[in-house]
């Protein structure tokens, strides 16, 4: 799809007016087309999909790793031996039943799904000082099609 952003862009660019037109429904035609196979995408990764159940069996470890873009310090305490911070959290896990096939989507790779329709790993903030954790809820999770790579930020 990108590709055919950019050969699009070329062309508009060097094109006369009229075909500055066709060219725009072509790119309309284009949008289109990727948003059906992204429905597609979605009604095939969810046909048989419970986000209550574990993405593996029982006795296997569910590999989540964990991120911390820290955007600001907002207090050092030397004396309390504290300091206080904005920052994103980013978590990555694998669920294999978020997989499909790009060769049968029109190698569609990558789309994004409503977080609440996934399955997602409990996280917990143990030790923070003022006892408040107010984690933001993403609407969207980019989920990538090679072995259901999901990342929550």
């Amino acid at each position: 799809m990108i590709r055919r952003a950019r050969l699009l862009f070329f062309l508009l660019w060097s094109s006369k007016p009229s075909a500055v037109v066709e060219m725009l429904l072509l790119s309309v035609f284009l949008l289109v087309e990727s948003k059906n196979d992204e429905y597609a995408i979605f009604n095939h990764v969810f046909e048989n999909y419970n986000p209550e159940v574990r993405p593996s069996n029982t006795n296997e470890v569910i590999k989540v790793e964990i991120a911390l873009s820290m955007q600001q310090m907002i207090n050092l305490d030397e004396k309390r031996e504290t300091v206080t911070i904005s920052a994103f959290p980013e978590y990555t896990w694998v669920d294999r039943r978020l997989t499909w096939d790009p060769e049968k989507f029109n190698q569609q790779h990558t789309i994004n799904m409503p977080v609440e329709k996934i399955w997602q790993p409990t996280i917990v903030l143990y030790s923070n000082t003022d006892g408040i954790y107010d984690p933001t809820v993403p609407v969207m999770v980019p989920v990538k099609r090679n072995a259901g790579k999901s990342v929550l930020q």
